[in-house]
C-alpha cells in the first residue's frame, strides 16, 4: 500500500510545466515534523488540477495532499546519477478564499446592552 496524506505549507510560487501533452505543477510542501526544522515534500500535480493549483495556490498557501509517494531517478548532463521523492495524487486548498471588496457581507448591527431598550428601540 502507497497513500499519504500530508498538509502544510507552499514554499514557493507553483511551477507550471508542459511536457508532451501533459500539463504538470510542482510545488514544494513544507510539513511540520514536531521538529524545529520542517521537512521538505516536493508535491506533483497534472492537467486540470495542475492549472487549477497554479492559478489559486501561492507563497504560503497551506494545502493537504493525499496522494502516493514516487520515486525516481535519472542521470544528469554530467553523467551523474539524480534521484527524486515526491508526492503526486489530490490537492485540497486548505486556506479560505480571499474576499472581495464587493462582496463583503455588510456590518451586523450591534446589539443593546440593556435588553428592554432592545424593546423601545427595535
Amino acid at each position: 500500500m502507497n497513500n499519504l496524506t500530508l498538509s502544510g505549507h507552499l514554499t514557493h510560487e507553483p511551477n507550471l510545466i508542459h511536457r508532451s501533452d501533459r500539463a504538470i505543477c510542482e510545488m514544494r510542501l513544507a510539513v511540520d515534523n514536531g521538529k524545529h526544522d520542517p521537512t521538505y515534500i516536493d508535491v506533483v500535480t497534472f492537467d486540470s488540477q495542475a492549472y487549477i493549483c497554479t492559478e489559486y495556490l501561492h507563497k504560503g498557501s497551506k494545502i493537504g495532499v493525499n496522494g502516493q509517494l514516487i520515486y525516481r531517478e535519472w542521470r544528469a548532463a554530467d553523467d551523474s546519477k539524480r534521484e527524486r521523492y515526491s508526492v503526486t495524487g489530490w490537492v485540497e486548498f486548505l486556506d479560505r478564499p480571499p474576499r472581495q471588496q464587493d462582496e463583503q457581507a455588510p456590518e451586523p448591527e450591534p446589539e443593546p446592552a440593556d435588553p428592554q431598550l432592545a424593546l423601545v428601540v427595535g
